[in-house]
């Protein structure tokens, strides 16, 4: 049973984006959720079709394997690539690799899932300049108290791996005791509980008074489903999400659309994926595969995902950054309300997001002109990659203004 999702007056014209969902997890969640924890090097990249759909195999030259496997060489498969013909499917979320990255993976030992790595984005960490970092710009930190955890400043490297390597040493078998551990310390001494979630306002404070402000009423828009859809109570509770949040999401019927949320086979879902947002060379839209195995979060993972295909850009934090809090209660907060409703608004041929259709959007398109992947802000008509089609469209909406010397405001 499928939704389609049609997005309606300027919205259905945007080059929206696309996100997928996993379950929100801190350091000693993904630690624990990992069958194989390894560190190396990608000596090869290659992209196949297999059983009618497209395949990236990553070879891994492990340099350490700290946890599952005595490997020396490991092929980790991930679901899309682009074939030599063109051909193209594009899972958000999914992370790439180019040969000669240093890496720090998190395995799903399972074979058919769509992602080798836990959570997508969320277990696979190369070596930069900030230490392990993966694509959401998220580090692995070991902070003052000897506790492995999940931040945004740079960490070092070498002290993640002694922390991992005292993890295995501490555990005979090889795996954590408990998947929702809510610490991993370096040291041997007892976990201390560490809550990766952002902390509560104190009361009185003047974020507190923010979050207890009533909602800013928005502007209604419109997502149609097919007749057929369901979950219908998914859809339905994803509107309330919204409305409560104060965007109000009026939810109608129709039997065409170009973008679709359906249930997913239980095969391509690993370890904490809650929802694959995908987009092949053939389709006209977006499709978002439901976890069939979590339908206690398809409520969240629909409210999400109606976001992204507004044209909402994944946010650093909070509801609308693909990592969904299990809490039953967790609401969007005012970020993610806002994030929505600047979406709804946008123009999206101007792309600098200046408030004017104009020549320096002009250049970005155009020098945009080539790259494909999902969500860009160039690609207006959402076919996967910038082109001559998308000039055409800022063009008829092109104002023109004299370029300044100081360039856009």
């Amino acid at each position: 049973m499928i939704i389609r999702v049609l997005l309606s007056l300027a919205v259905c014209a945007a080059g929206f984006s696309f996100a997928s969902t996993v379950l929100e997890r801190n350091a000693a969640q993904r630690v624990a959720a990992a069958d194989q924890i390894v560190v190396g090097s990608v000596s090869g990249v290659s992209v196949s079709e297999r059983a009618d759909t497209i395949w990236t195999d990553v070879t891994i030259t492990v340099d350490q394997a700290l946890r599952g496997t005595t490997e020396d060489r490991v092929v980790l498969a991930f679901w899309g690539g682009q074939l030599d013909d063109g051909r193209f499917l594009r899972v958000d979320g999914m992370p790439s690799f180019a040969e000669g990255d240093r890496v720090l993976l998190f395995l799903d030992a399972e074979e058919g899932r769509a992602s080798a790595t836990i959570g997508l984005w969320q277990g696979a960490f190369k070596v930069t300049q900030r230490g392990f970092e993966n694509a959401r710009g998220e580090t692995l930190v070991v902070d003052t108290d000897g506790v492995l955890t999940i931040g945004r400043e740079a960490g070092d490297a070498a002290a993640v791996v002694r922390a991992l390597e005292d993890l295995r040493d501490a555990e005979p078998d090889g795996s954590t005791s408990d998947e929702d551990s809510d610490a991993v310390r370096v040291d041997d001494t007892e976990a201390v509980s560490e809550d990766m979630s952002p902390e509560a306002p104190a009361a009185g404070s003047e974020e507190a008074d923010d979050a207890d402000a009533p909602a800013e009423v928005a502007p209604a828009f419109t997502l149609a489903f097919n007749s057929g859809s369901v979950p219908a109570a998914a859809a339905d509770a994803a509107q309330q999400i919204w409305q409560t949040a104060g965007v109000d999401v009026a939810v109608t019927i129709t039997d065409e659309a170009p973008n679709a949320i359906e249930v997913g086979p239980a095969e391509r879902f690993g370890s904490g994926i809650i929802s694959l947002s995908l987009r092949g060379s053939d389709d006209e839209g977006s499709r978002v595969l439901l976890n069939p195995g979590r339908r206690d979060m398809q409520d969240k993972a629909v409210a999400a995902e109606l976001a992204f295909l507004a044209g909402v850009q994944p946010q650093v934090t909070g509801w609308l950054s693909g990592a969904l809090p299990s809490d039953e209660q967790a609401q969007p907060n005012s970020a993610d309300a806002a994030a929505l409703r600047a979406a709804l608004g946008r123009i999206p041929e101007d792309v600098n997001d200046d408030g004017v259709v104009d020549f320096y959007d002009l250049v970005q398109v155009a020098s945009s002109v080539g790259e494909s992947g999902p969500g860009l802000l160039e690609d207006l008509d959402a076919s996967g990659t910038v082109d001559q089609e998308d000039i055409d469209l800022l063009k008829a909406r092109y104002e023109f203004t004299p370029a300044s010397p100081d360039g856009p405001p």
